[in-house]
């Protein structure tokens, strides 16, 4: 396999990780505005890390598409978003390539923007 296979699929890897807390967000603020109590849904990156024991800080490059997580670590974010294997998966299949490609985008712009930020922080000292 590939360099950019195995970067495509870390970066499948966060974005539907990334769709899954989105969808909880939508869910909870839908619930919040009608009044109902609903379960108690992972909404955050902060939420997720301190409920299943994954740093936040390799949650965030998870998502970012920055590393490659465990088995152990993808069991763990699973079962803390209360799904199964199955249900994560059909999120994972359901990314079409054009929402990957333009992920891909907005991680990689993301990155030269925090890069010319830390550039620019050294230029002044």
């Amino acid at each position: 396999m590939e360099d950019k296979e195995k970067q495509l699929i870390k970066l499948r890897f966060g974005l539907c990780i990334k769709k899954l807390l989105d969808l909880n967000k939508s869910t909870f603020d839908q619930n919040e505005k009608q009044g109902i109590e609903g379960p108690n849904l992972i909404k955050s990156y902060g939420k997720l890390a301190t409920l299943s024991g994954v740093p936040k800080a390799s949650i965030i490059r998870i998502v970012s598409g920055k590393i490659n997580m465990s088995s152990t670590t993808l069991s763990a974010i699973i079962e803390t978003l209360d799904l199964s294997f199955s249900e994560f998966g059909k999120v994972y299949d359901n990314i079409l390539p054009k929402e990957l490609e333009e992920y891909k985008k907005v991680m990689t712009e993301s990155r030269k923007s925090t890069v010319s930020k830390k550039n620019k922080n050294r230029k002044r000292k």
